[in-house]
């Protein structure tokens, strides 16, 4: 006849029982609180930035960016990182720059992008710095000029741009086209000087 188990064993067993449905109702638990700490983040930064904060400002339009705290909204992102560059947000000028070089929540406009992303690169934001350069790369609203893009590129890497490693590498690959050879400047034509022959009289003697 089996043996029924002790209580020891029994108590062993319930509390193994207990334990993993404990872990398993806190999985959602914690996803939950996840997503709460993002959305009451969201609120406090909107809250900030409707008050004139440009950090703040700048903070928002991050998140809409990604979609975190709230539904992503390129557009409403956009306008909140032109909000934030008008106070000088460096930051904001990168991103919105990006925003423009992409056509993302608004219409591309390469010149627009180059303006804001010189004006961050300078300030020493490596996202700007990156693009930038890539815009040099490619002649892509700015002019095509090797140089720059790696200048740019350093710059970005330097500030911790891990991609800006990789473009270096590529663009030092690349050959470097051939400069044409300066034209000469044309002979200038010298001015004949006529000498005016003596005049002769009416006897036929020279004058």
């Amino acid at each position: 006849m089996t043996q029924p188990p002790d209580i020891a064993t029994v108590t062993q067993r319930l509390g193994k029982i207990l334990i993993a449905v404990l872990l398993v109702m806190a999985i959602p638990v914690c996803f939950g609180s996840d997503d709460w700490v993002l959305t009451d983040r969201f609120k406090t930064q909107l809250k900030d930035a409707q008050n004139g904060d440009a950090l703040a400002m700048y903070e928002v339009g991050r998140m809409y960016e990604r979609g975190r705290g709230t539904e992503q909204d390129m557009a409403k992102a956009a306008a909140w990182f032109q909000k934030s560059a008008d106070k000088g947000q460096q930051e904001a000028r990168a991103r919105l720059g990006i925003l423009y070089y992409d056509g993302l929540g608004l219409t591309r406009n390469v010149n627009k992008a180059a303006e804001l992303l010189t004006a961050a690169a300078g300030a020493g934001v490596s996202s700007a710095q990156f693009y930038l350069a890539m815009m040099y790369e490619t002649g892509d609203g700015m002019p095509n000029d090797p140089q720059k893009a790696m200048h740019w590129y350093k710059a970005a890497a330097d500030g911790g741009y891990y991609q800006a490693k990789g473009r270096m590498k590529e663009l030092a690959l690349q050959p470097v086209p051939a400069r044409k050879p300066a034209r000469k400047p044309k002979p200038v034509a010298q001015a004949t000087v006529q000498t005016a022959a003596p005049a002769v009289s009416q006897a036929g003697t020279k004058e």
